[in-house]
């Protein structure tokens, strides 16, 4: 991968007018005037400038009292586009060697080299030259999570899976052991304790384990399920086999990673694994210690906390000095309404348990909410942030380490994230 610095105005240009004059964007007049207004704009030096509002009165037409805290229509059509130009470099564009692509958090184009991907047929056959993914059942049908969701991510992934030789170095040298030719690495997700609202068609349907839905949660289902006839009966099903959603994100983003310098991997659940069968190997531990026995023991003894704050109403992250005291906090922002808009993740890097030569390691994601758990991902499969924090951290990668990593949020992603500080535990 190049950066951007390397990429000549004329690359970007042509491969700008390709996606523009592509099949794949013909009958999205809407979506291709956004891709010119911006591509255009940072062409000409001026992406800084761009702006929700200028997007949407320049760029999409829309009038000059144009307010985007009332209007969603911008980030809207560009959720779109990123999902369009996602459609583009899988079929029609497979072959570009620059792609024009649309990071979350950002309207600014950035211009990627990358090799041909695979065709969708390495889906089914997967070519000699790709070494796929391997999923374990045990984690998966036993426990049941993801289902068809997970299928057709590691499809997306299969799809996509590039030479390993395209993996930056940068990513190469803060993975260290994970991406270690010959390498097994366990993806290890937690699944919180959770209740699923299920509507039945009769008001007692004498099934074990359910419990019927209180006025408060029914009103909240009926105003989520606004296109349909109220339901007879409505009930809650205690659930332990489901992920939250920025965990599993923050999966398959790292798992595409993996597939990318043909790493062999499992995903398991955290419930359905022993903790001696993980010792000594690569593991990726995802989720928060307030639901994760396994991230909770890995931060037992590191400075960097996640637990609820003074007043005992949100969950926050903390330093804990060595003397006992508390240190530095970094504390979500929630909107008006409640939501969180800006949450923190936190990555936690150590030498793997029974491990005396230093060729494995525990990676635990966490965060302030799953948001939080999915923007630290995205930082640790990002070139760019990862460059950014190496030079911080002197041009070389201890052995352990701790990373605080802000992010805003739309209540269910991370809309992009960014470097908040860090912890060297041991070189």
């Amino acid at each position: 991968m190049a950066s951007t610095g390397e990429i000549r105005v004329e690359q970007k240009r042509e491969a700008l007018d390709s996606v523009l004059g592509s099949r794949t964007f013909d009958r999205s007049d809407q979506l291709r005037a956004l891709l010119r207004f911006v591509g255009e704009e940072e062409l000409a030096g001026r992406g800084g400038e761009l702006t929700e509002y200028r997007i949407g009165v320049e760029g999409l037409g829309r009038p000059a009292d144009f307010s985007p805290l009332e209007d969603s229509m911008v980030r809207n059509r560009v959720f779109a586009l990123r999902k369009k130009l996602d459609d583009y470099y899988v079929g029609e564009g497979r072959e570009a060697g620059l792609r024009v692509e649309l990071p979350k958090g950002s309207y600014v184009p950035r211009y990627v080299m990358a090799v041909a991907v695979a065709s969708l047929v390495a889906v089914a056959v997967p070519a000699a030259s790709v070494r796929p993914a391997v999923v374990s059942r045990r984690g998966l049908l036993t426990g049941g999570i993801f289902g068809a969701v997970l299928g057709g991510a590691a499809a997306w992934m299969a799809a996509r899976a590039w030479d390993g030789s395209a993996v930056p170095g940068v990513i190469r040298r803060a993975w260290g052991p994970l991406l270690a030719q010959g390498a097994l690495v366990r993806l290890v997700v937690a699944t919180p304790p959770t209740t699923f609202v299920r509507p039945y068609p009769v008001t007692n349907p004498n099934i074990p384990g359910l419990v019927a839905a209180t006025p408060e949660i029914r009103a909240w289902y009926l105003d989520q399920r606004m296109d349909q006839d109220p339901p007879v009966g409505l009930f809650e099903v205690p659930n332990r086999t489901s992920p939250l959603w920025g965990d599993a994100v923050g999966v398959f983003r790292l798992s595409q990673i993996l597939t990318q310098a043909r790493v062999e991997h499992q995903l398991l659940a955290e419930r359905l694994v022993t903790t001696p069968a993980l010792r000594g190997g690569n593991v990726v531990f995802f989720g928060s210690p307030e639901y994760s026995p396994s991230v909770a023991r890995l931060l037992e003894k590191a400075p960097f906390q996640i637990g609820f704050g003074p007043a005992g109403l949100e969950h926050v992250i903390y330093e804990r000095k060595a003397d006992g005291t508390d240190g530095a906090r970094w504390v979500p922002t929630r909107s008006k309404q409640g939501a969180y808009s800006e949450v923190y993740g936190l990555i936690t890097i150590l030498p793997a348990d029974g491990d005396t030569e230093g060729a494995h390691r525990y990676v635990a994601i966490s965060g302030i909410s799953s948001a939080g758990t999915e923007a630290a991902c995205d930082f640790f499969a990002s070139p760019l942030l990862l460059g950014e924090l190496e030079r911080k951290l002197g041009g070389r990668w201890p052995k352990a380490l701790q990373v605080v990593v802000r992010a805003r949020t739309n209540r269910v992603v991370a809309l992009g994230s960014e470097y908040a500080d860090h912890r060297v535990l041991a070189w």
